[in-house]
Formats: structure tokens, C-alpha cells, sequence
């Protein structure tokens, strides 16, 4: 389609000296009916591809929106799920520490006082200790024959419950040392892991949202240039005549210029916009991967070690061991796996949000492949393009690309680039006003630098412009020559009459093209 909307036509050319500031002329009506039947046709192709690229960039827009949430979720969902498993191996640890400290106190005796009550500092156990150390006391002789009795039945429970006693000194540091191993190693490990993939994912968060918000961005700016094309219509068709108030001339091919940088622009942006979207979901994905894995092998450790400690208890850390080992996956079924997930994920926001609109694109694909305009020097409704030098009264010599266009009018495009002589190509000086594109970095997302910022089309602004119908040209040397521009005045000069007059001097790299110049601006 954008074959036929920007098809290069010849240019109908008529004499400037004929040309009034919209471009008819009194003179020659069917050169000016001619030019106008162009404009329409041209405005209305233009208008159909308009509506293409706002449908296909919709489209584009509410796919990649989708996926981008689901991988969102999914960073979200794995934060989530790292946190808890570190608080779940902290958590065991700590009690692990309070279970290993109460088995020393019942080891020691010192657990519990005399009414049965739990011990709960240093200075009441060391009392309970220090009272069951003799707790016999001997009165008489019968007294003290009662009490070696005592003692004796006392000595031989001591030794029927010696390996329990013991196994409680040795289960308390069974689960001491593990509570330690699990603090130091794998909840350490854990927290690593938690801490790099919680900073990773905070900027491929970032850099992926401000990826999205200037793709909107651009569609703006898209809007904006093809709003102003249309106004540019209305103003040139004279549907806007205020008595009051003087309009000022537009030129159709200035608008018509912006809107089609501006799509140009916005395909670029696009297309790296989508390329850095494209390598973050693949490095979510990786990340994803690898997190499981990892957190997988520490989970391993962590029950391995469980099992180590509960060697009475095997039935139930066997289940724990094997529901975690039957989980092993190689790389490439662990990367279907998480897909899996992520589609699915997005098939539930499609149907939340009644699904994309049709012709939606898939998996980062780019809608635009199809849809690139031509250059705006390629337009019908320019007539001549150079590099020439220019000055104003008192100003020195600038370089800059002067344009003339259908319209009676005479753009110039200061150049501020050494590399831009008089020799240049029109081309190549046009390129130097088309915007930077800012390549898409975490860098550059905290610095707020973005395409389509503020002031980012002023260099597609003339600097000046002529109204060639109002102007009279005077040759002034061989390579040189001068346009003088009748300007209507405003205020209290305006209802007496006055006129003010506008001088730019020009200077070309040879004789023949100044020739040119004078002929094609005299003709």
C-alpha cells in the first residue's frame, strides 16, 4: 500500500512569479486545478494508509501489552516464590536453634522448675540446676539410711533413663549444628540468589515499562504530525477565513514532511524498542530458568540435610527428597515448561481483556515490516532541493538546505555539521535533520533520556521561509544571487498601508547552479 501512497509523480511546474502563497495561480488555472487534484489524491492515500498503520499498531500495541504483563507476573511470581523458600529455611534454622536450646536445658534438667513451669532466662535455670544437684537431706540415722535408699533408687533410675538423657544431649546438637549449617549455607545461598535477581529484575522491569510507555509515545507523536497534516488541509482548502484574525500561511509539504519523519521515526523506534523487548523476555526466560534451578539444587541440600537430622523420621522427608528430585529437568524441558506457564498466563489476560484484535501479532513479530514511507524529497510537491549558503542582514554566512516547493514557498534547513559542504548531496543534508535514535539501555532509562522527546522534530522546523509569490529575486555575482520578500506589517502599520521588506542573500558552489536558481525562481 505505501507503494501506491508514495509513488514518485512528476511535479507540475509553473512560473514563480505566477504562484500565490497557497499555490494557485491566476494565470494558469488548469496547472493550479492539476496541483490541487494531486494534493487531493495524494491526501487521500495518505489517509488510508493512516488508518492501516493505526489499526496494525493497536494490534501490535495489545499483543506485546499482553505478553509483557504475563512475563511481569511471572518476575513477580518468582520474587515471591524466593522470598518465601528463604524464609522457609530461616525459619527452620531458627527453630532448629530454639528446639537444639530447650533438648540442652532437658539435657542439663535445668528445663523446667519444680512446679513444672518452663525456665526462661540464664539466672533461673542456673537456681533449678544448682537445687537438684543434693536434694536429699539427711536429718537423723533413720533419716539417712532413708535417704542412701533414696539415693540408690535415685542412681538406678538415673541409669535406666541414661540414654534417653543422653540421646537428648546429642539430638541438641544434632539440630544446633544443622540449624547452623542451614543459616550459613543454604539460606546465605538463597538470599544470593534473591538479592541478584531482585536487582536484575528491577531494571529489565524498568527498561521494558519505559520501553512501552515510549512506544505509546511514538504513536502520539504520530497522531500529532497527521492532525497537523489534516489542519494544513483545512487551511490551504480555506475552510479556516477569520476577518479578524490573519492565519498564518502553511505549507502542505512541511507538514506533510513531519508526518512521514515522524512515521519513519516511530518504525525505527519501533523496530529497536521490539528488539531490546524481544532480548529482555528471552533473558527473563533464561533467568527464570536458571532461578529454578538453582533454588531447585538448594532445596535438594536443604532436605537432604532435613533427612540427615530426621533419620527417625524418613518417611516423611523421603517424600519431601523425592517430590523435589522427581522435579529434575534438563534445560530444554525446563524452558518448555516456563513458556508453558507464560502462555498460559497470557491466554487468561486475553480472555480477562476479550482478546487481541484481530491480525495480532505473536511473540514480538513486527506488524511494520510492510509499511515504510519514502523520503520526503521524493514528494510531489517539492520542486527543488540544494545545499547552499544563506544570509540575513548582519549575519554571517550559514550553511543550510534550501527547499522549494509546489507551493510558492522556500524553505531553509540551518545545517550546524562541518561535514555538510555546498557539494553535498540534498539527501545526505536531510538526513543530518532527522532525529537520534537513543538505543534502548537501563543507562540511558535512568538518565530519562528517550526517542521522541521533547524538541525532538525542531530540526525538521524551518529556520526560514520565503513566500516565493510575494518575493523578487536580484542576481548579484556569478555564484550569488538575492531574494527580496514583500512582508504585510501588523498594528497600527497595517490600516495605514505599510509594507516591510525581508533580504536573504544565497551563494552557490558553481555558476551554473546559481544560474539555475535565477532561472527556475525568474521563470
Amino acid at each position: 500500500m505505501n507503494k501506491q501512497v508514495l509513488g514518485s509523480k512528476s511535479a507540475v511546474h509553473r512560473p514563480w512569479s505566477q504562484r500565490s502563497p497557497s499555490g494557485s495561480s491566476g494565470s494558469n488555472p488548469g496547472n493550479n486545478s492539476n496541483n490541487k487534484n494531486a494534493q487531493q489524491e495524494l491526501y487521500s492515500k495518505l489517509r488510508e494508509y493512516e488508518g492501516s498503520r493505526r489499526l496494525a499498531y493497536a494490534n501490535k500495541m495489545d499483543s506485546i501489552s499482553l505478553y509483557w504483563k504475563s512475563y511481569c507476573d511471572l518476575l513477580g511470581a518468582a520474587l515471591k516464590e524466593t522470598t518465601r523458600a528463604q524464609r522457609v529455611v530461616l525459619g527452620t534454622a531458627h527453630a532448629y536453634l530454639m528446639y537444639a536450646e530447650a533438648m540442652k536445658s532437658i539435657f542439663e534438667d535445668n528445663f523446667l522448675d519444680e512446679k513444672g513451669n518452663v525456665t526462661t532466662n540464664q539466672k533461673q535455670k542456673d537456681k533449678v540446676a544448682a537445687s537438684r544437684k543434693n536434694p536429699f537431706k539427711s536429718s537423723n540415722n533413720g533419716e539417712a539410711k532413708n535417704g542412701d535408699v533414696a539415693t540408690a533408687s535415685a542412681k538406678d533410675a538415673v541409669s535406666v533413663l541414661k540414654e534417653i538423657r543422653e540421646a537428648q544431649g546429642e539430638l541438641a546438637s544434632q539440630f544446633q549444628e544443622s540449624s547452623k549449617n542451614m543459616d550459613e549455607e543454604i539460606a546465605a545461598a538463597i538470599g544470593s540468589l534473591l538479592d541478584t535477581i531482585q536487582d536484575s529484575y528491577e531494571k529489565i522491569e524498568q527498561l521494558g515499562s519505559s520501553i512501552l510507555l515510549e512506544l505509546e509515545k511514538t504513536e502520539q507523536e504520530v497522531a500529532q504530525a497527521w492532525n497537523a497534516y489534516l489542519d494544513s488541509k483545512s487551511t490551504t482548502n480555506g475552510s479556516i477565513n477569520s476577518p479578524t484574525k490573519e492565519v498564518k500561511p502553511v505549507d502542505p509539504w512541511v507538514v506533510e514532511m513531519q508526518y512521514r519523519v515522524a512515521v519513519a521515526y516511530q518504525n525505527l523506534a519501533w523496530e529497536k524498542g521490539n528488539e531490546v523487548l524481544t532480548n529482555l523476555l528471552a533473558k527473563v526466560k533464561e533467568e527464570e530458568i536458571t532461578r529454578r534451578m538453582n533454588l531447585r539444587e538448594f532445596l535438594v541440600a536443604f532436605a537432604q540435610r532435613q533427612q540427615r537430622l530426621f533419620l527417625t523420621l524418613p518417611g516423611i522427608q523421603n517424600r519431601v527428597l523425592e517430590d523435589l528430585v522427581g522435579k529434575e529437568m534438563s534445560r530444554e524441558e525446563m524452558d518448555t515448561a516456563v513458556q508453558a506457564i507464560i502462555e498460559e498466563r497470557a491466554s487468561k489476560y486475553k480472555k480477562s481483556t476479550g482478546g487481541a484484535k484481530n491480525g495480532a501479532a505473536s511473540g514480538g513479530q513486527d506488524d511494520f515490516a510492510d509499511f515504510h514511507l519514502e523520503s520526503p524529497l521524493s514528494s510531489d510537491l517539492l520542486s527543488k532541493a540544494k545545499v547552499v549558503l544563506r544570509k540575513g542582514v548582519n549575519m554571517d554566512w550559514t550553511v543550510c538546505l534550501a527547499v522549494m516547493t509546489a507551493d510558492s514557498y522556500l524553505h531553509m534547513f540551518d545545517l550546524d555539521d562541518p561535514q555538510i559542504t555546498l557539494s553535498s548531496p540534498p539527501e545526505i543534508a536531510f538526513r543530518r535533520l532527522s532525529p537520534t535514535l537513543i538505543e534502548h539501555s537501563y543507562e540511558n532509562q535512568m538518565l530519562g533520556k528517550m526517542n521522541f522527546g521533547r524538541g525532538w522534530s525542531d530540526p525538521l522546523t524551518p529556520t526560514e521561509s520565503l513566500i516565493l509569490g510575494k518575493s523578487k529575486v536580484k542576481r548579484v555575482d556569478e555564484t550569488s544571487f538575492e531574494l527580496t520578500e514583500s512582508l504585510v506589517t501588523t498594528g497600527a502599520s497595517k490600516f495605514m498601508g505599510k509594507t516591510s521588506n525581508r533580504r536573504i542573500w544565497f551563494q552557490t558552489s558553481t555558476k551554473e547552479e546559481a544560474d539555475d536558481w535565477v532561472q527556475i525562481l525568474t521563470a
